[in-house]
């Protein structure tokens, strides 16, 4: 099992209820087998990629890792 993991896809799978089965069916999974999971939509333009796309990221920290996380965003 990696100590992380990062899934990104098109910002609908994170966003849009037609998909909410199927990103929670995946949170509770990745939770189910040790991990603790968020999902962030994030845009490439403030990241400083010349290209105004978002996206959602799923991130994975095992959770004998650490218990809880946020990740920073702009």
């Amino acid at each position: 099992m990696p100590r992380t993991f990062v899934m990104e896809n098109v910002k609908a799978l994170g966003t849009m209820d037609k998909w909410k089965a199927i990103r929670n069916k995946y949170l509770h999974e990745m939770e189910k087998i040790g991990y603790n999971v968020r999902y962030y939509i994030l845009n490439s333009s403030d990241h400083n990629v010349p290209q105004k796309r978002e996206r959602v990221f799923f991130i994975g920290i095992r959770k004998d890792i650490v218990a809880h996380f946020t990740i920073w965003k702009p």
